[in-house]
């Protein structure tokens, strides 16, 4: 990270996940998307179709980079933006038992459609079969931010190196 006054502590990271709206799945270096994650506890989930560009590129190689970012608006006193992201890398890895895919969907569902849960239990069975559910297994986690105080000073971040 070149900007080392802005770094924030890891925990940072999953707040903002959090709070973000969605993600961007970057893959092999020359592919990414956006995705709308979910996470149960540390483990990262999204899914997709069981076929297809995302899924290709994976086979290939499993190592991703997902940045969440959170909270950006213009600043009243530059000419900058406030911030707040946070940056997951690892590899994804394919959920094979039916159980954890369930409960990684109900978690999507619940992030992103909580008023449609009633009918989460009918809707599964229907797309089930032709969703595939992944899972980042995570390896490093840095996060990020952004922001002024009410003076227009920038706010370090809360980050000691050798801290983790």
């Amino acid at each position: 990270m070149r900007r080392k006054d802005r770094q924030m502590k890891p925990e940072f990271a999953w707040e903002v996940f959090d709070r973000a709206d969605y993600g961007v799945l970057g893959l092999d270096q020359s592919y990414a998307i956006p995705i709308s994650p979910a996470r149960i506890d540390r483990t990262i989930y999204f899914h997709g179709a069981k076929q297809g560009q995302m899924r290709d590129i994976i086979k290939q190689n499993d190592r991703v980079s997902l940045v969440v970012v959170g909270d950006v608006k213009p600043s009243d006193h530059s000419f900058s933006t406030e911030y707040e992201s946070g940056i997951f890398q690892g590899r994804v890895e394919v959920v094979t038992d039916e159980t954890e895919a369930i409960e990684a969907l109900k978690a999507i569902s619940e992030r992103y459609t909580p008023q449609m849960m009633e009918h989460f239990h009918r809707e599964i069975l229907l797309s089930l079969p032709r969703t595939q559910v992944f899972r980042l297994v995570i390896e490093h986690v840095s996060a990020k931010r952004k922001k002024f105080d009410e003076d227009g000073r920038e706010i370090p971040g809360n980050f000691n190196e050798g801290e983790l």
